[in-house]
């Protein structure tokens, strides 16, 4: 039917956005940690901080919950933003076929 035309992409993108996000939320903590906390390793004998030693920091000190805090409002934006697109890819590609027939 018409409908579907334009709604297996929404739904597509919706859980595709929703699942990366959701798999990769863990690094983009750790990166976001990294980068708060640059300025605090001022000095010949600042400790490096690394990427294993974040998430095993985040770990133990906060749990694996810690590892996903603020994961909701990823998930929104992420769903809403990759929906969006494949729905308006989808749309766009339809209205360009049809228009190209009619030359």
């Amino acid at each position: 039917s018409k409908s579907d035309v334009f709604s297996v992409p929404l739904v597509a993108g919706l859980l595709g956005g929703s699942a990366s996000t959701a798999l990769l939320y863990p690094l983009d903590l750790v990166k976001v940690r990294l980068q708060v906390n640059e300025n605090s390793r001022i000095g010949a004998f600042a400790k490096k901080r690394t990427i294993i030693g974040t998430m095993r920091h985040v770990v133990k000190y906060e749990g694996m919950v810690g590892v996903y805090q603020g994961l909701a409002p990823a998930l929104i934006g992420s769903a809403a933003s990759w929906g969006g697109y494949f729905f308006f890819y989808e749309l766009g590609k339809k209205k360009m076929m049809a228009r190209k027939r009619k030359l």
